[in-house]
């Protein structure tokens, strides 16, 4: 019997200390409760990280690396937390993200490498897609690959065929083009993507998509300028010409009607992007592993606006734990 008292007053003992070390705002029923609570954790440990020295090292980090989404967001995550950022590093930011030369840096690098490090810089991502028609362009390398044997990618050729049939739609068009981009770019998660494919394969042919492409050169048509009596004529062909005709050509493999699960995703990103902007929209949909988490990326950027690329630069998935089911 003493034995056993012996180690009862052992595990007391080592149960006491460990009260003794736990912070003093914390009792054993609220370390009970939190343990159980996943969401309780991730806020306790996002509080934690809201210091004015870890919000001013990753602005300075955001700078360093030239990411002025990023250091927008953090800018404003320390705003919404009333964090003081350091004033050196205030005026950093300041001169580096404003100027008449700046917007046109992001834009030429946007250009050159298709990064969305800001606005400027996803725009000129895009503008760079639109010169070179990137659906249509995608489009027909996908079937060139199908003619030829080679692997096919399912949701390239269904997002590039919904875009092509829906570019007035601009908001819904630029979601698919950002779906599209970080798909080509292995941004994807597996299950994300999957899920993504099924729900276009529920109002799209492939198969009679990739045979309604048709072939033609791109040396014949690319843009030209001719000369009329008294001014030039600029003609381009894939603009004028096959760009209508391929539209005609796919109605045969598409039925819009049938998309409305892959709209109802489209349009979360496109709520997505209003709130949380182009680049943070990216940061997050690379996050996603389905749609669960794409409606949860939807609230959090409804709450938290243009700081949500910080708040997911410091807690990752854990950030979609505050927002629940």
């Amino acid at each position: 019997m003493s034995y056993v008292l012996r180690i009862g007053a052992i595990v007391a003992v080592i149960a006491s200390a460990g009260l003794l070390l736990l912070p003093e705002d914390w009792h054993p029923r609220q370390w009970l409760f939190a343990s159980q609570d996943a969401a309780s954790v991730a806020t306790r440990n996002f509080r934690s990280m809201l210091t004015p020295e870890r919000i001013n090292a990753e602005l300075k980090s955001a700078l360093d690396n030239r990411d002025k989404h990023l250091a927008d967001s953090f800018v404003e995550l320390a705003k919404q937390e009333n964090i003081a950022v350091d004033p050196a590093l205030r005026e950093r930011y300041d001169r580096e993200t404003s100027g008449f030369t700046a917007p046109v840096e992001r834009l030429v690098q946007g250009l050159w490498d298709g990064k969305c490090s800001s606005f400027e810089s996803f725009a000129g991502g895009q503008l760079g897609d639109l010169l070179s028609i990137g659906d249509v362009r995608d489009l027909y390398n996908q079937a060139g690959n199908y003619r030829n044997g080679r692997p096919t990618d399912p949701l390239v050729i269904g997002l590039a065929t919904v875009g092509i049939v829906s570019t007035a739609l601009l908001p819904f068009h630029a979601a698919t083009s950002m779906i599209k981009g970080l798909a080509k770019a292995q941004r994807l998660s597996p299950g994300f993507r999957r899920e993504l494919t099924d729900a276009l394969a529920s109002g799209l042919d492939t198969e009679a998509v990739l045979k309604a492409v048709p072939q033609f050169s791109w040396w014949d048509s690319l843009p030209g300028i001719g000369w009329d009596t008294w001014h030039p004529d600029l003609s381009w062909p894939l603009v004028t010409e096959k760009l209508p005709q391929l539209v005609g050509a796919l109605s045969s493999g598409v039925q819009l009607g049938k998309l409305g699960t892959f709209n109802q995703l489209a349009g979360n990103v496109v709520s997505l992007t209003s709130n949380a902007g182009v680049c943070g929209a990216q940061d997050a949909l690379a996050l996603a592993q389905g749609s669960a988490d794409l409606k949860r990326l939807t609230r959090l950027a409804e709450q938290r606006k243009g700081a949500t690329a910080a708040v997911l630069k410091l807690q990752g998935r854990d950030a979609l734990l505050s927002v629940g089911e």
